[in-house]
């Protein structure tokens, strides 16, 4: 059976009726002929034969029927020009129907059983009705005409004659090879009698030929009219042009059965007796002809055959049997500048076959068509089976649209291409036909094209891709947009919002959710949520602004809000402005049409401004409290709990007072790109929990009004509303009230999200969180509230160096401040603490001398420059301030204040840091209360301090410490006073301090050259053992020992060239504090792994092999000072001390079933291993001396011998090393030689034991065979670390170490005197 085709696809059949026949039809009520044969179409079961005479049975077999006069007429239209109008035709069509069509649409919703749009069923009747002949293609040349007369004519002899002699008035490129047919209409009221109608029709047949048709028919009125398919619409005729008559579009035909059966047999005796025999025949004789041009095989067989049996038919004949060539009308437009001809006769051959069902010769022609150039492409996927190969024959059918602005014609040729393809192609979406029909659409904004894509999406909807299918609807929808289609264009739209928004199923492990910690319930949110927020973007502006022009202005103003939650997830620069101006004019319509307060109540803004985590309640109208978000103040309040300050008082924060106003500094953020105001801000209370109070939130408080609130696109800023309240109790912020844009009123909601839930077992194994909670504040009548703010010494700082928020500190510098304290409350404090955060170090000014709570006095005992202190890094207790010393009495009563002078150093090299201080104090054995004080101090920098030590054994010291000082600064001029070295065990001098002071000015450097010697303490061994114990009790997990290091003497020599002076207690404390914080930042990015609290546990404050220097400096211009240190310059030599501790540590613990745990472990080996407590480093130090560094020499005497001595010191101040020094000439190097090898005479090789700190030398001799440099080379000293075993004989070693001349050793130079010269 063959493939159901396109009716476009089907033989097109016209007629030419007599005036008699159509004043007969037109008495009887009924519509023209061709009408009425249209009516039978599709015929079925009709059986068709191949060329190779193989029957082809159809299931329905389609006919065209027209009117030849309306062809004629239409053909001399130029194509351009009819095409266009076709396509604005269609257009105006669309836009009068789409209501109708959505309204059906949306009273019956479309599924997978509808195949069919209404829009696009109509779109395709009208493209499939546009039966005129083109020049492209020739499926709509006429294949037949059909001359009927009637018998009530007065000579209906005459009346065919006329009709046959009468010309075709078709175009020269209009197929001429027609079949002409005649029928007879023989009515009951005829003048004619039966027997006189069969003389006729005899008559008529032997003149004509045999394709003649006798219809009889009555004419009988019916009682009740038969249903007819009306006829496909079509486009009108030129206003310009005579319309011979009018056909009207009835469903109805008053025809009686017996005439509709007698029409009905007609039609099908014309089909099967007369134009399938004449079609059969031509392709039969047109495909020999194919065949003869195409094989040169079947041309030599046909020759021989002609010549041997003769041809009884002709190849091509000129003018087959009822055909006639038909020509131009006088009427006809002119001709195109190339010459138009008719259709070639292979392509009739394709189109003929086609009809027949013969695809196999079709197939084979259309292919050398297309391979030709001819066309052929667009028919062959209809034939072809469904394989994605049938892409290439698409794109070439669609190539003349490929431009930037096809023709009308060529948009034509698509728009008919898709509509076949679309009904003739099985399954088309399986091989991504749908694609055609957008291919088909181009770029042309026209709603025949749009509807073309809309069918696309619809396609692509049953095939199950919802996204391709949502952004093809969009597409159509902003086409139909342009051409004024409001009605589909929103239907659309919305189809596309509904395919986007609707949820696609992802094969996701339930497991994935809970690996993910995802809350149960917005699990299935997360998944539904969309990846492209900017198609959504798009369909939602797009239908806002569609439902706002049609009127439907509260829906437009719910879309419009709902686009601005997008912003969040997407660049919106270019989007959000539009937005909001379409959202401010669409609620300012919708205010216009309603009364005031009658709004929808749902219009819910979809983000927010108010950022209520960073938002805080500030009880002073300070700036200060605007920092304490940070996570400094909650290890502050740890740090009150846990000393031994806090006696049984339990720490509350300050509470505002009745009647007081407090701030509330709420962080407003703008999420979108676009300038908004909040006009009338204000702030909302949550009413108080049940059986506490009676008051109502609207008597709880009263809150500040703010007319306005700019904010730029994304700005950030703080927005400080002043609250009073008017009860006792705590106060909860709850919400946050403003309008919108001035027009829709919001309230945000300021509760601070719950944390994650871990207690109990259920919720670790769930994700829950704890409810949200308000900023809640606590509300006293009276009672002590104190207020503190920091103050700068204005009389003694530098006004250059001052601003009226931050203070300004010089690098190092020691400013003298004042905290001013102040009882703003009504009752009384007896105790205040100051608790400081270590970023700046503080010193309380009392002019007694030393606090000795801080862990510093002077060690008369050890000696001028010892001093004693606890070498153990804990953080500084909270500081007690007296009140008698300060105030002159032992409490502070209401409204008093006073003024403590204080001491600021910041230890750390920074630009910005912020002075916080945690104040607590409380009345008696009252409750403790607290407050913060924070200000933020800018750092400027000021000298540039590097240092370089170098081993020095020749000389009375072991080190030689080299310190360079430069001024960074650009205008100031800087003075060094003097330099102390503290460490335990070292001690730094100078040659000479005669430099001392010295003066910098700007961008000068400056250096100087120390000398360090060790200097033996008992302590030393006492510290590494402590620190090997407490590592190796760490790493194997046992608990902690004593948290205190015992007391250590901390060495301090003072280079100055004004005497020896003391460092004063306060400078002692700086010092010691920067220290402090300097080795806990190391510490921590050693050990990124172990917390700081076990740190400090773990090691001391100074090791014995760390040496510190302070430089002071001053600047005279301001009378400014300070210091700059240079910490942790790490001398003498290590020996892996936690080596073996490491060791223990990886024997003891077992295999891990745990890869990441494995690792863990390893990695805090490693940082162990590498850390400068288990440094490894060569004890022995080798100096090589000659005896000259130039010497004259006689050669004619022989070699000169030249003394050398080689020097070993060994820098372990713990163990022994024994040594091997070998003399051996130097191995060849490639590097280039600029002086001679050294060769030694003598013992070549040297053994020995250095104790520690004991140094030898070794005796050699240099042999020099001529005169020139001599590199003290050639020589290799073998040294193993280790120490004496149980017995005098026995050695136990450490390490190896192996040591070679470097490359820039010393050089002899030996000259030859005259005589050897």
């Amino acid at each position: 059976m063959a493939a159901k085709l396109p009716s476009s696809l089907s033989p097109h059949v016209t007629t030419l009726l007599s005036p008699d026949l159509i004043q007969l039809l037109t008495d009887a009520s009924l519509p023209p002929l061709h009408h009425i044969f249209q009516s039978y179409s599709p015929l079925p079961l009709v059986t068709t034969r191949t060329t190779a005479f193989t029957p082809v049975q159809h299931s329905s077999f389609h006919l065209r029927f027209s009117n030849l006069e309306h062809i004629q007429i239409a053909c001399k239209e130029d194509e351009e020009t009819r095409s266009s109008r076709f396509i604005d035709w269609l257009g105006t069509r669309i836009a009068r129907r789409a209501g109708k069509w959505v309204e059906d649409a949306s009273q019956r919703p479309l599924d997978a059983s509808t195949i069919r749009t209404p829009w696009w069923e109509d779109m395709r009747r009208c493209v499939e009705g546009e039966w005129t002949p083109s020049k492209w293609e020739g499926w709509n040349h006429p294949v037949a005409v059909i001359y009927a007369v009637s018998t009530s004519a007065p000579n209906p002899l005459q009346a065919i004659s006329v009709l046959a002699a009468r010309p075709l008035e078709l175009p020269i490129w209009v197929d001429s090879m027609i079949l002409r047919c005649i029928l007879i209409v023989h009515t009951s009221n005829s003048p004619l009698s039966k027997d006189e109608c069969t003389a006729l029709y005899n008559a008529v047949k032997k003149q004509h030929g045999s394709h003649v048709h006798l219809l009889n028919l009555t004419l009988e009125r019916p009682v009740s009219p038969i249903p007819i398919i009306p006829m496909p619409p079509q486009l009108p005729l030129p206003n310009a042009v005579h319309v011979p008559f009018e056909v009207p579009d009835t469903s109805e035909l008053w025809m009686s059965e017996a005439d509709a059966q007698a029409t009905g047999k007609f039609v099908r005796e014309f089909l099967t007796q007369s134009l399938l025999l004449w079609m059969e025949k031509s392709v039969l004789e047109w495909n020999e002809a194919f065949a003869n041009n195409k094989r040169l095989g079947s041309r030599i067989f046909s020759s021989t055959r002609r010549m041997v049996f003769g041809s009884s038919t002709q190849t091509a004949p000129a003018t087959p049997t009822g055909f006639n060539s038909g020509g131009f009308s006088p009427t006809s437009p002119s001709p195109s500048p190339f010459v138009a001809q008719p259709p070639p006769q292979q392509r009739r051959l394709a189109e003929f076959a086609t009809f027949l069902g013969d695809y196999k010769v079709a197939v084979t022609v259309w292919e050398s068509l297309r391979k030709e150039g001819k066309g052929g492409a667009a028919i062959l996927p209809l034939l072809l089976t469904p394989s994605t190969s049938n892409v290439s024959y698409a794109l070439q059918a669609l190539a003349p649209i490929a431009v930037l602005e096809p023709s009308a014609a060529a948009l034509l040729s698509a728009m008919v291409c898709a509509v076949r393809w679309e009904a003739g192609v099985q399954d088309l979406t399986s091989i991504g036909g749908e694609k055609w029909l957008v291919w088909a659409a181009s770029t042309a904004d026209e709603a025949s094209t749009a509807l073309l894509i809309g069918q696309a999406a619809y396609l692509s909807r049953l095939k199950g891709s919802r996204r391709t299918s949502s952004l093809w609807y969009v597409m159509a929808a902003h086409r139909l947009e342009k051409c004024g289609i409001k009605a589909l264009t929103a239907y659309f739209l919305r189809e596309a919002h509904t395919l986007y928004k609707t949820s696609i199923p992802k094969a996701l492990s339930p497991s994935y959710a809970e690996a993910e910690q995802w809350p149960k319930d917005r699990r299935r949110k997360i998944l539904e949520e969309t990846a492209f927020p900017v198609v959504l973007t798009n369909i939602e502006h797009s239908l806002g602004r569609i439902q706002y022009s049609s009127g439907d202005t509260e829906s437009a103003v719910r879309l419009f809000l709902g686009l601005l939650q997008y912003s969040l997830q997407m660049d919106s620069a270019a989007t959000d402005p539009i937005i909001i101006d379409d959202f401010r004019q669409a609620l300012e319509h919708l205010e216009s049409t309603h009364n005031a307060g009658d709004l929808p109540e749902d219009l819910m803004l979809p983000i927010q401004f108010c950022v209520a985590s960073d938002s805080k309640i500030r009880l002073r109208n300070h700036m200060n409290d605007i920092d304490t978000g940070n996570p400094v103040w909650e290890g502050l309040e740890t740090r009150w709990s846990s000393s031994r300050e806090k006696g049984k008082g339990t720490l509350q924060q300050a509470s505002a007072e009745v009647g007081q106003p407090f701030w509330v500094d709420i962080v407003v953020q703008n999420p979108i790109e676009a300038e908004v105001v909040l006009r009338e801000f204000s702030l909302r209370f949550s009413p108080p929990a049940e059986g506490t109070s009676e008051a109502t939130p609207n008597t709880l408080a009263v809150s500040e009004i703010l007319e306005e609130v700019h904010l730029l696109p994304k700005e950030r800023r703080l927005v400080s509303v002043g609250i009073t309240p008017l009860v006792t109790g705590p106060l909860g912020i709850s919400t946050a009230q403003y309008s919108f844009i001035s027009k829709l009123p919001v309230t945000e909601s300021l509760a601070i999200p719950g944390k994650r839930l871990n207690e109990t077992s259920a919720q670790r194994q769930d994700v829950a969180y704890a409810p949200p909670k308000p900023l809640t504040v606590s509300v006293k009548q009276g009672g002590s509230i104190l207020d503190v703010e920091l103050l700068d010494d204005h009389e003694e700082a530098d006004h250059d160096f001052y601003d009226e928020d931050d203070i300004i500190l010089l690098q190092g510098e020691i400013r003298r401040v004042f905290m001013r304290i102040t009882n703003r409350g009504v009752g009384e404090v007896d105790r205040i603490w100051l608790t400081m955060d270590e970023s700046v170090s503080v010193w309380v000014d009392e002019n007694d001398g030393v606090d000795s709570k801080n862990g510093f006095v002077l060690a008369a005992e050890k000696g001028p420059g010892d001093i004693a202190f606890a070498n153990n890094m804990h953080k500084v207790a909270p500081i007690s301030l007296s009140l008698e010393k300060f105030h002159g009495s032992s409490s502070l009563s209401a409204g008093g204040s006073f003024d403590i002078p204080l001491l600021i150093h910041v230890p750390d090299e920074v630009a910005i840091t912020h002075f916080r201080g945690l104040l607590t104090y409380s009345q008696r054995e009252g409750p403790i209360f607290f407050t913060r004080l924070s200000r933020q101090i800018e750092v400027i920098p000021t000298l540039n301090v590097s240092n370089t030590i170098l081993p020095n054994p020749s000389a009375s010291n072991l080190y030689a410490l080299r310190v360079e000082v430069e001024n960074i600064t650009d205008e100031l001029d800087i003075g060094v006073e003097y330099i102390t070295s503290l460490a335990t065990e070292w001690s730094a001098t100078a040659k000479s301090s005669s430099w001392m002071p010295l003066m910098m000015p700007p961008k000068q450097m400056h250096k100087i050259s120390l000398r360090v010697d060790h200097k033996a303490s008992d302590g030393a061994e006492d510290i590494t053992t402590l620190v090997k114990e407490r590592v190796s009790d760490f790493l194997l997990g046992k608990k902690a020992g004593s948290a205190e290091f015992p007391e250590a003497v901390l060495n301090s020599t003072i280079i100055s060239n004004e005497g020896h002076p003391s460092l004063s207690p306060y400078l002692l404390h700086f010092i010691l504090a920067s220290r402090r914080r300097c080795a806990l930042q190391t510490l921590i990015a050693a050990f990124p792994t172990i917390p700081p609290n076990h740190l400090q546990l773990l090691f001391p404050l100074y090791s014995p092999y760390a040496l510190d220097l302070v430089l002071f400096w001053n600047l005279p211009s301001s009378n400014r000072h300070g210091f700059i240190p240079a910490f942790d310059i790490q001398l003498g030599v290590g020996h892996g001390l936690l080596n073996e501790v490491i060791e223990r540590a990886v024997e003891s613990k077992g295999k891990s079933m745990y890869a990441e745990t494995k690792r863990e472990h390893e990695l805090l080996l490693r940082h162990f291993r590498e850390s400068e407590w288990n440094r490894e480093t060569n004890p022995v130090v080798v100096s090589v001396v000659p005896i000259q560094s130039t010497i004259e020499h006689d050669f004619t005497r022989g070699a000169c011998l030249v003394p050398v001595t080689f020097k070993l010191y060994n820098y372990s101040s713990t163990n022994a090393v024994r040594y091997i020094l070998r003399l051996s000439p130097p191995r060849a190097s490639i590097r280039i030689q600029t002086s001679f090898p050294a060769t030694y005479t003598g013992l070549l090789t040297h053994r020995g034991i250095l104790l520690p700190t004991e140094q030898c030398s070794i005796a050699a001799t240099l042999r020099a065979s001529s005169a020139g440099h001599y590199a003290l080379t050639g020589w290799r000293l073998e040294v193993e670390l280790g120490e004496q075993g149980s017995t005098a004989s026995e050695w136990i070693t450490r390490a190896r170490y192996l040591q070679g001349p470097a490359d820039d050793e010393d050089v002899v130079l030996v000259k030859a005197t005259s005589m050897s010269v």
